[in-house]
């Protein structure tokens, strides 16, 4: 028979044993001082390692000047050096080739103390790659802000400028493979104001983005156009009056429409707030609904292979919803709320990169993302997790006893490790970490708990004559009579029990908070035993405090001697000379012992029983 001490009553929360994340901020990726200045663009290499550029000169108290190259989990990869980009502007444009190689743009005239301006690439390791392969007579006279490289390797450039090798190019450039002018490229006049954003179809045409009103001075085309690949305007695309504010932003989606992001407020006559989507012949995608919009400056945005679309910029609200600085939408242009920034980020978010684990690498000017102190990069979960606590009935138990295991938090299901249903009792045999894992949609989180399992008692006993012991130690002990609904005997509660009459008992063994019971264990008293032939008898048996012996008669010797069961000598007189012999057995231990006495030539043996 077995009873159990319940530990806890109802359900307990228990402190996770490993930090379970809720923010989306990537908490692996850690850049630790991070850059000083802002962050402009960003790219992405094969290995996983980041190319960032901006207006920064140190990283993580590192001198890096206006680019660096981070390590996939966000520390200063000391490899690639940077060489002083100088300029007012530093670097506002960067991507990577194929083959490794960087280029970047900006508003910079010399490199490591190299003349060159405004466009140039670097060799996978940051030095510049200008021993003949990529150079240019002149560059651009002004800040070259956006680039896009083609298929063929070819360059498109776009920015502040009017003229590239001295040769009038207002705005909008390609170059060739080698840093030239690919005179192929005619935009005539170009564009009538700065171009910001390029995004290269896989047709090969090219959308432009930016502040202007006209492209080849006589087509009136309101901060975006298309130009085939010889420069020329595509007039099948058709914006009408175009935004009424700058584009900052183009990507074109895999089934060719365009997302465009800004400061506008319009498309065409149609309020559309910073943020839409348009068709592939220039005409508002109206299925695409954003609401509100955004209330600030759109810089970047990136289509995920679902169709989800990241957005950042200047803002604090979408369609009315606080979003400080970036969201991410459903492909309708709903806001998409599993993937929630908190407070999201402090400051401006320029540029944005998707992993191919649907992580987001952020960089911009914000020091701190979600209330976290993270300087102007950081890396996003592609989902908000959820809040994950595992919970126990009981964090101890005894041996034998069931437990049963929940997960609670704002995941949508709960799933355990070691083959625990969650919900379900069950009964652990050893102490174990048990692993929660909460899921909503394709993002979540874990929590974990222990579960302490005392070792079992052991409720075996041993019988020696009329006493019987429990075999566990270090335990409290209460011996019960099973013939009285197993009462507790009043007083016995050491490890062994010799009982004053016949009957069946057990022994109740306490180990901390647990119980357990033995079987009942029979027992016939072993009574007094006379010896009338040589006159001698003993009593009370079994003894409690005293043994009495008497005897008719005494001879010239009369022994006495009295053993444990161990064989050790607990009493002996080798001449007694009184009829009436009373012995202390105050400190004698609970078992049986054997007396031998010896009067003259007779002799007899007792078994006694101490209780």
């Amino acid at each position: 028979m077995k009873t159990t001490i319940v530990l806890f009553l109802t359900w307990v929360l228990s402190l996770p044993l490993a930090f379970a994340q809720s923010s989306l901020l990537d908490l692996s990726f850690d850049p630790g001082t991070g850059a000083n200045a802002a962050i402009w663009a960003s790219a992405l290499q094969s290995d996983g390692k980041i190319i960032i550029g901006g207006d920064f000169t140190t990283f993580n108290g590192v001198p890096s000047d206006r680019m660096a190259r981070l390590n996939a989990d966000g520390s200063l990869d000391n490899s690639f050096t940077s060489f002083n980009p100088n300029g007012v502007l530093g670097i506002r444009g960067l991507t990577i080739q194929p083959d490794g190689k960087i280029i970047i743009t900006g508003d910079f005239t010399t490199y490591d103390g190299i003349p060159i301006n405004r466009v140039a690439r670097l060799l996978p390791d940051g030095n510049l790659d200008n021993f003949g392969t990529f150079s240019s007579s002149g560059g651009a006279n002004a800040l070259v802000r956006a680039l896009a490289v083609q298929p063929d390797s070819n360059i498109v450039i776009g920015g502040n400028f009017t003229t590239f090798d001295g040769i009038s190019f207002p705005h909008i450039a390609r170059l060739n493979p080698f840093g030239g002018i690919d005179a192929s490229f005619n935009p005539g006049n170009g564009t009538d104001g700065g171009v910001s954003a390029i995004a290269i179809q896989p047709d090969g045409k090219i959308i432009i983005g930016g502040s202007f009103n006209t492209y080849n001075t006589i087509n009136s085309r309101k901060n975006i156009a298309r130009i085939n690949a010889d420069g020329t305007l595509d007039i099948s695309f058709n914006p009408g009056t175009g935004t009424d504010i700058s584009i900052s932003s183009i990507t074109i989606q895999p089934d060719g429409k365009i997302i465009i992001g800004g400061g506008f407020t319009s498309y065409n006559g149609v309020t559309i707030n910073r943020i839409a989507r348009l068709n592939a012949d220039g005409s508002l995608d109206t299925t695409f609904n954003p609401g509100s919009g955004v209330d600030g400056v759109v810089y970047t945005t990136s289509i995920q292979s679902d169709g989800k679309i990241i957005i950042g910029g200047f803002f604090t609200t979408y369609n009315g919803i606080a979003s400080n600085r970036i969201v991410r939408v459903n492909s309708d242009g709903t806001l998409d709320t599993s993937f929630n920034s908190g407070s999201g980020a402090s400051s401006e978010v320029r540029t944005t990169i998707l992993q191919s684990d649907g992580k987001v690498i952020i960089g911009g000017g914000f020091t701190t993302f979600d209330g976290i102190a993270i300087n102007r990069v950081a890396r996003l979960l592609k989902c908000t997790p959820p809040t994950v606590t595992a919970n126990a009935t009981a964090t101890t138990i005894c041996f034998g006893d069931a437990v049963t295991l929940t997960g609670s938090g704002t995941a949508v299901s709960y799933n355990w490790d070691n083959g625990v249903t969650n919900g379900i009792a069950f009964n652990p045999t050893n102490t174990t970490i048990y692993t929660v894992t909460g899921t909503t949609g394709s993002c979540s989180n874990t929590d974990q708990i222990t579960v302490t399992v005392n070792p079992a008692i052991d409720v075996s006993t041993n019988l020696v004559g009329n006493i019987i012991s429990a075999n566990q130690t270090s335990a409290t002990y209460q011996w019960v009579d099973c013939n009285n609904g197993n009462a507790p005997i009043i007083g016995e509660t050491n490890q062994s029990f010799t009982p004053s009459a016949n009957g069946d008992y057990a022994v109740e063994i306490t180990v901390g908070s647990c119980v357990s019971t033995s079987l009942c264990v029979n027992i016939t008293i072993t009574g007094v035993d006379n010896i009338t032939s040589v006159g001698i008898s003993s009593y009370p048996n079994p003894i409690k405090d005293k043994l009495t012996i008497t005897m008719d008669k005494i001879d010239n010797y009369t022994h006495v001697s009295i053993l444990n069961m161990n064989g050790q000598l607990v009493y002996s007189n080798n001449n007694v000379t009184n009829k009436l012999l009373i012995i202390d057995a105050n400190k004698w231990s609970s078992g049986m012992y054997i007396m031998n006495i010896m009067n003259g030539n007779d002799s007899k043996i007792f078994k006694l029983i101490k209780q």
